[in-house]
């Protein structure tokens, strides 16, 4: 679902999802997982269980290699392997839970080998963590952005869901049983944040037959999401970017005069591109929008994520929530996936931008109403 004007006050929407319904029995089991194998489907291989090569670095390698060796061999199998790195990030590691990590890598460091030699960091990090030691253990696993349950302040059943339950967590995928979410993340039980423990269950036979995931395609599209994974490949075309239709019958002046008119389109095209945003890359759209926010004194606190800034600016835009998480969620791909983003991701950076900016440039002629001021200069 995607609200294209924001969450308004006094309009009603409906919101559906699929929920697995684990083969009719009343709760998941870790035997039914532990017992699920690893026939792993081409399309899971190929796009969960990759590494980009110089994304992490040996500490990363050598930390899986020795979590999976302290298991029994009877223990081995990717439940087993995904509950214990969870555990060694959530509680056994020594690992803190930190939202300022400036100054932390100075060792040139990949920032995965970074946070688990300093053991210090945030969600985005701990998730981050635990995907790149599933995957460097074999098993496919994927990076999750949203938000934690929330709060139930007067046990109304009414549940409050603010920016501080913006959360990142992993999901595990297995056979039979699909995506299984795990959250290695310590820390902010006050919005429902824990980790994820199973009931062993009574022993399960391995399947003899292996089919698709609930709910899941197993053709899915390339970039039918532009935030999916499959949206982050090598290359891509710069928005604005003009292709020439083929030649038409007019003879020679009239296709010079059509290439004329499409090359001045596309220069046109390009200049305002250029001139209305730094660039479509994630991290200097990221950049973009923090710099004219912090010019229009909204800038972002030392201590916020990415989120948390951007849940807040949407604030005061509301028009521009989904637009700025768009933003925050492709930088953090880009800076701790270390992805690069293809071309719909590309397409919708720009558009994205360009609506943010254009909502925060009304900031000018108009102050919000909603008690929110501009960020002090001071450091607090």
């Amino acid at each position: 679902m995607k609200l294209v004007n924001g969450v308004q006050q006094d309009v009603p929407y409906v919101v559906q999802s699929f929920v697995r319904d684990d083969h009719g029995k009343n709760e998941l089991t870790g035997n039914q997982l532990a017992a699920a194998g690893v026939d792993y489907p081409e399309w899971v291989k190929s796009r969960y269980t990759a590494i980009r090569p110089g994304s992490i670095g040996e500490l990363v390698s050598q930390t899986a290699r020795q979590i999976k060796a302290q298991l029994p061999e009877e223990r081995r199998d990717p439940y087993h392997l995904a509950v214990a790195v969870q555990d060694w990030l959530y509680r056994t590691g020594g690992f803190e839970y930190v939202t300022d990590v400036r100054g932390q890598c100075k060792d040139n460091l990949q920032l995965v080998d970074c946070f688990i030699q300093n053991k210090q960091g945030y969600c985005e990090f701990f998730a981050t963590a635990m995907v790149m030691l599933m995957r460097e253990l074999g098993v496919p696993a994927r990076y999750v952005l949203g938000y934690l349950p929330g709060k139930d302040p007067e046990n109304d059943g009414t549940w409050s869901v603010d920016r501080g339950a913006a959360h990142a967590w992993v999901e595990v995928w297995f056979p039979t049983y699909g995506w299984v979410e795990f959250d290695p993340t310590p820390g902010n039980g006050e919005n429902g944040q824990e980790a994820t423990v199973l009931p062993p269950g009574p022993r399960v036979d391995p399947p003899s037959t292996i089919g698709p995931p609930l709910g899941e395609d197993p053709n899915p599209p390339e970039c039918a999401d532009p935030l999916d994974t499959a949206c982050f490949e090598d290359g891509g075309v710069l928005p604005g970017t003009v292709t020439p239709p083929p030649p038409t019958d007019g003879g020679i002046g009239g296709i010079l005069m059509i290439g004329a008119i499409i090359a001045a389109l596309g220069g046109l095209a390009l200049f305002a591109a250029y001139r209305r945003m730094p660039s479509t890359q994630p991290e200097l759209a990221y950049k973009g929008v923090t710099s004219l926010a912090t010019r229009l004194g909204y800038g972002p606190r030392p201590s916020q994520t990415a989120y948390e800034f951007a849940a807040g600016l949407g604030e005061l835009v509301p028009v521009a929530q989904e637009d700025l998480h768009l933003i925050a969620t492709a930088k953090v791909e880009a800076t701790y996936g270390r992805r690069t983003a293809g071309e719909g991701l590309l397409r919708s950076l720009g558009q994205a931008y360009r609506r943010v900016r254009f909502g925060l440039l009304r900031l000018v002629i108009r102050r919000p109403k909603i008690g929110l001021r501009p960020r002090s200069k001071k450091p607090r």
